[in-house]
């Protein structure tokens, strides 16, 4: 038996259940955390009468899931808590089972960690821990487990979740968690009723700036070396405008001749190039780049025309590139083949030539680190590429040679390798004066992680930007009120959905109270004490899983309100098309190489009549 360790990324729908009579509280009522490393899922096992939580590991057996309690509330901050866990639970394959209490103090700092082991047991057993912790604002309830790795052929097809991860779990470790009661000394921990306590904030209409047009350039954040615009909704066009406005007006205003996307940094070669004004790439691709993510096509395909009609006015020009990576390896090797085989069109370059072959149709085990050898051979293709274009593509295919090639893990890594992109194309790209505006979620921008008590893997993009840039670097928040969302429906297929209203305890709820939008909120008008909910993951239908407990003043500078947002626009056909991520990759294959079917055939054109299956097509097809 191999031992792992477990965790999870917890979703699920808040249904009533019976408990124990000793028992109040379902384990299925707290925001379990949904974005830590996703080596677990949930379930509601409708196989017991009771319906109670089932988490089992879905790629491997390592982690832990948890969730935060609110203790402001209850007590003078200078109070300690006296507080009792209830669980009610039982286990299957599961060797080591704890129960992790942190106290969570100003800023989110955990002031203090408790840890208790639990017995396996393989029929309901409820078990009782208690702690005293100083002053705490917070408590994070977690549970740690060690148990059995499932077999791949277990795991769920899409690790992001917008295929049907509802598959029955196989014979691996299971915990089961029927009730969870947490007690504040001796009274029930319960949502707090509305804002009556100095720990949380009130927003007052003079705190508040009205923001419209013009507005943006007088915010204290308009200047900075390094601003980060996160949105908390992916899928709304109201903050993708709001996003473009800000990269306008620092574009005109502020020395910003670099924009950063989240987008993989592959796919973003070719948009560069439209900006440069290279006829060979053409707005209709650069609008399928935007098609397939949570990103309007119409905001960013607008404002890559206007960066372009600005480059052919200005000597000092924009550069545009994504920071993120691809999950699948192969989507890495189709973006480039596709850059590099339009770059090709008009040219008998025998060096193109061998850098496609590199790229996706050799039998090489290394093709980044393949393609990156044709373009050192080729001197960077000079007269080709530009110095700097060859640096960074240079740059990338060593880091994707060096990323992993499982999915889980790349993904676990974007953060990191998000930070490792920005870093290089700041370095390459920008003059001592100059200035970089990224956008990407809020869940990436922000200085500290919302989960980081869970485990110290956790750090989000923005926690390393500041790290290295310090006060150069400022992140400004996306939010909105309600309104709508374009986000997965089941496997495969996008719809709109309403955003979920804030609650009482809401950062939403007290800025929009000063019936002041759009608006804009400086952080500095809250203290480091102040813990409010927040929309983290904005895109989910989570009935539970959209606000969590967030400290804003240590997340951010501000942020940027709108009562009301709508979902983007996409076109009709946008909704019929099957967006899994695996069968997205397979139509981009059959693009690339039948593209040129009617005049002549691709591989005949680039590589001869002998067609060599590529590695890497035939690891996707046989994993």
């Amino acid at each position: 038996m191999k031992y792992l360790i477990l965790l999870a990324s917890v979703i699920f729908l808040a249904q009533s259940c019976s408990v124990a009579p000793s028992m109040r509280e379902s384990a299925r009522s707290y925001d379990w955390a949904t974005y830590t490393n996703f080596s677990w899922q949930s379930k509601i096992d409708s196989a017991i009468s009771s319906y109670p939580l089932l988490l089992y590991p879905s790629y491997e057996a390592k982690g832990s899931a948890g969730f935060t309690v609110p203790l402001f509330y209850h007590m003078d901050k200078k109070k300690r808590a006296d507080i009792e866990v209830r669980i009610k639970y039982k286990t299957e394959n599961c060797n080591d089972l704890y129960l992790k209490l942190s106290g969570i103090s100003e800023c989110r700092e955990v002031t203090s960690v408790d840890t208790f082991r639990l017995s396996a047991a393989n029929t309901w057993r409820v078990a009782r821990r208690s702690v005293d912790i100083a002053s705490p604002l917070l408590l994070g309830v977690a549970l740690e487990a060690q148990g059995e790795k499932p077999w791949k052929k277990d795991f769920p097809v899409d690790p992001l979740g917008s295929a049907d991860n509802s598959f029955k779990p196989g014979e691996y470790s299971k915990i089961w968690i029927d009730s969870l009661d947490i007690l504040i000394d001796g009274k029930y921990a319960v949502e707090p009723p509305s804002l009556n306590n100095g720990a949380t904030a009130s927003v007052r209409e003079l705190d508040v700036i009205p923001v419209n047009g013009d507005d943006l350039k007088s915010l204290s954040f308009s200047d900075k070396r390094i601003l980060a615009i996160g949105e908390s909704v992916h899928g709304t066009g109201t903050m993708n405008d709001m996003g473009v406005e800000i990269i306008k007006n620092r574009i005109e205003h502020g020395k910003c001749r670099l924009v950063l996307l989240e987008m993989p940094l592959t796919l973003s070669f070719h948009i560069n190039r439209y900006l440069e004004g290279d006829e060979r790439f053409k707005p209709d691709s650069i609008a399928s780049s935007f098609d397939k993510v949570l990103f309007s096509s119409s905001s960013f395909v607008s404002l890559m025309r206007w960066i372009k009609e600005y480059n052919r006015h200005s000597e000092e020009k924009v550069s545009f590139f994504g920071i993120d990576r691809n999950i699948y390896r192969l989507q890495s090797s189709i973006d480039l083949f596709y850059f590099f085989y339009t770059l090709r069109r008009g040219k008998g370059d025998e060096g193109l030539k061998a850098i496609c072959n590199s790229l996706l149709l050799s039998d090489e085990k290394f093709p980044f680190k393949g393609a990156d050898s044709v373009l050192h051979a080729n001197h960077g293709f000079k007269g080709i590429l530009t110095r700097r274009e060859a640096e960074i593509m240079s740059y990338c295919l060593n880091a994707e040679e060096e990323a992993t090639v499982d999915e889980l893990n790349r993904f676990r890594g974007r953060d990191s390798g998000m930070y490792e992109n920005a870093k290089f194309l700041m370095k390459t790209m920008l003059k001592k004066d100059e200035t970089t505006t990224v956008y990407c979620h809020l869940g990436h921008a922000n200085y500290t992680s919302i989960a980081g008590w869970l485990g110290s893997d956790m750090r989000p993009f923005g926690e390393y930007m500041k790290g290295s840039y310090g006060d150069d670097y400022s992140a400004v928040g996306l939010l909105a009120g309600g309104g709508s969302y374009l986000t997965w429906v089941f496997p495969g297929k996008m719809g709109i959905r309403r955003l979920q209203s804030s609650s009482s305890a809401g950062l939403e709820y007290c800025i929009e109270r000063s019936g002041i939008s759009p608006c804009y909120l400086s952080m500095d008008k809250l203290s480091d004490a102040d813990v409010l909910k927040m929309r983290y993951i904005g895109n989910t239908e989570s009935k539970i899983g959209q606000f969590q407990w967030v400290f804003p003043k240590c997340m951010m500078d501000g942020v940027l309100f709108t009562k009301n947002a709508s979902a983007i626009n996409k076109r009709e056909e946008f909704f019929k098309m099957n967006l899994d991520y695996h069968v997205q990759t397979l139509f981009a294959l059959m693009y690339l190489y039948e593209k040129k079917r009617d005049s002549m055939n691709l591989f005949s054109e680039i590589f001869g009549k002998k067609v060599v299956l590529p590695l890497t097509l035939s690891l996707f097809l046989n994993p």
